[in-house]
């Protein structure tokens, strides 16, 4: 990796102007719409229709540096504030950044799907933790064994799921296990089928009354999810993430989207949901 990257110029357009620096921030702005446009052709290059490649961001990190990468995502990511299919746990992360709020910051939001940029935000969240820590081993080195840390660990509150949407293949996400994530990520109050293999369908309870697309049809293949559903595991009374087998098996059921009619949607209003 480059020891040395070009320095991500955060103040606005017009602070440049003041200060002369027109030069500085021409230079970051054309590598930062360079990076987001890196990112979308990464983002195509690494998602095979199911899954996210976890070494997607790494090409991208080489060029132009983890902290040019994570300024272009959180731009991205504060621009897709009211998204539910991007995580608390990134929107918080990149609520830290002081974007400037002015018209040019949008030529650099990466243009891909939300529930993709959600993704790539956790594979580079995850190598900037990396990062941080290597660089902790390096400050500590005369230290001794038995105060190290592990490189990295998992959140007890994010689950891993299966997102479903209409019109798009299934892929795998995170969500924060709150209550308010779950309804942000179905877009509105949940409804939870419980299936017979350890895993739960949550999807949006009204779905159909306020005329959500249809997404796909379940149990018997004569019910009908209107809007978007995600897969998780159950365990007691309490959801959670899903195994690689469970991961795998729902990413296989719903990877191929479907044409539901609204009349269809209307049809199967008042109708029992059937588990897997």
């Amino acid at each position: 990796m480059i020891s040395e990257y070009p320095k991500v110029y955060t103040h606005s357009l017009n602070d440049a102007i003041m200060s002369g620096e027109q030069s500085e921030w021409r230079e970051s702005y054309h590598l930062n719409c360079h990076c987001a446009v890196d990112i979308e052709r990464a983002i195509d290059d690494y998602y095979d229709g199911m899954r996210l490649d976890g070494g997607c961001a790494e090409s991208v990190v080489e060029k132009y540096g983890i902290d040019r990468v994570e300024w272009v995502l959180a731009a991205t990511v504060q621009a897709l504030d009211h998204d539910g299919r991007i995580s608390s746990e990134n929107k918080s992360r990149t609520a830290e950044y002081d974007i400037p709020g002015e018209p040019t910051v949008s030529a650099y939001c990466v243009n891909s799907h939300p529930g993709l940029i959600d993704l790539f935000c956790r594979i580079v969240r995850d190598m900037h933790d990396e990062i941080e820590h290597q660089k902790s081993d390096d400050e500590r080195v005369f230290e001794k064994a038995s105060t190290d840390e592990p490189q990295s660990h998992k959140r007890d509150d994010i689950m891993r799921v299966v997102y479903v949407e209409p019109h798009v293949p299934a892929y795998e996400a995170e969500i924060q296990n709150t209550l308010a994530d779950m309804q942000r990520a179905v877009g509105g109050y949940i409804e939870a089928v419980y299936n017979s293999d350890g895993t739960v369908i949550v999807c949006n309870d009204e779905g159909k009354l306020i005329g959500m697309t249809g997404n796909r049809h379940v149990g018997d293949g004569t019910s009908v999810i209107a809007g978007p559903f995600f897969v998780c595991g159950v365990d007691g009374e309490d959801f959670c993430s899903l195994t690689d087998a469970q991961t795998e098996k729902y990413l296989a059921k719903f990877a191929q989207p479907e044409d539901i009619s609204d009349e269809e949607v209307k049809d199967d209003m008042g109708m029992d949901f059937y588990s897997f």
